[in-house]
């Protein structure tokens, strides 16, 4: 409601950005998750991903661990912080010369979009406020799309890739259910009622927030 209100009246290049950044996020919602990619493509997409997640701390209604979902970065990024934790404590220089190789690269990333990020929507505000609200509306439309509830954990098989590991009928067992694959599912009535009145009991309450709020602010970031 806050970004609809500061965008309004909505003109043509508002409406015009709002779209091409739904139509993004879609796209990043609905395509296929990047694979393992080496050298400098995989360092390109690490400092991305930190890019990515630095700005949806900026960026109103967007969550930064969801972009490194659908960037297929964020079960890495995770993997590495372990691996480097590990190598700490065990004063392994190997493993930590492994997890620094993820960690500088995504590291930059998020110096450059909290600096970036942060002055860049201030200048696009000031020269083009009706594009840039237009195209913020659109990234917390969009960002709604990959957030289907009906999804379930996949227990692993012999020969998954989980958290950077090959499961094994050993290993298999000690992957927390929250690390396993999501694959979605065909609801019952219930689930599909009981989500719907969740949407509208989340939308409620955020309306009747911004009106006790009285709509104040001025600036989105």
């Amino acid at each position: 409601p806050l970004v609809l209100r500061l965008a309004r009246p909505l003109r043509p290049s508002g409406i015009a950005a709002a779209v091409v950044a739904f139509a993004l996020m879609l796209l990043m919602a609905f395509a296929p998750a990047p694979g393992g990619s080496e050298g400098g493509a995989r360092y390109g997409l690490l400092f991305l991903a930190g890019l990515a997640g630095a700005s949806a701390m900026i960026l109103p209604g967007i969550s930064g661990g969801y972009l490194l979902l659908l960037l297929g970065q964020y079960v890495p990024i995770l993997t590495a912080i372990d691996t480097l934790k590990l190598g700490l404590e065990g004063r392994d220089t190997a493993l930590v010369l492994e997890a620094l190789k993820v960690a500088i690269p995504v590291g930059i990333g998020v110096l450059v979009g909290i600096v970036g990020v942060s002055n860049l929507l201030k200048f696009l505000l000031a020269r083009y406020r009706q594009a840039t609200l237009g195209a913020l509306l659109g990234l917390l439309l969009g960002a709604v799309a990959g957030l289907w509830p009906f999804q379930e954990g996949i227990p692993p098989r012999p020969g998954d890739t989980l958290k950077g590991q090959i499961v094994t009928l050993e290993n298999a067992a000690e992957f927390e259910p929250e690390d396993w694959a999501l694959a979605g599912f065909r609801p019952t009535g219930g689930q599909v009622a009981g989500s719907i009145g969740l949407i509208v009991a989340g939308l409620a309450l955020t309306l009747v927030i911004n009106r006790l709020g009285g709509g104040k602010g001025e600036s989105p970031a």
